[in-house]
């Protein structure tokens, strides 16, 4: 993931970043993004459930 998210930013920025600031933009993913990912998850999976 951390060589991903390093090309990623070399790709769209010209940048290259170090391991520690890829694994700072990869804990802000799971901090703000993921929650939103999985309770959308969450929503699905109930309505799969549901028989009305």
């Amino acid at each position: 993931m951390i060589e991903s998210i390093q090309e990623y930013v070399y790709q769209e920025h010209g940048k290259e970043i170090g391991e520690i600031a890829a694994e700072n933009h990869l804990q802000y993913i799971f901090e703000n993004i993921a929650p939103f990912i999985y309770n959308e998850g969450i929503k699905d999976a109930k309505k799969s459930w549901r028989t009305d």
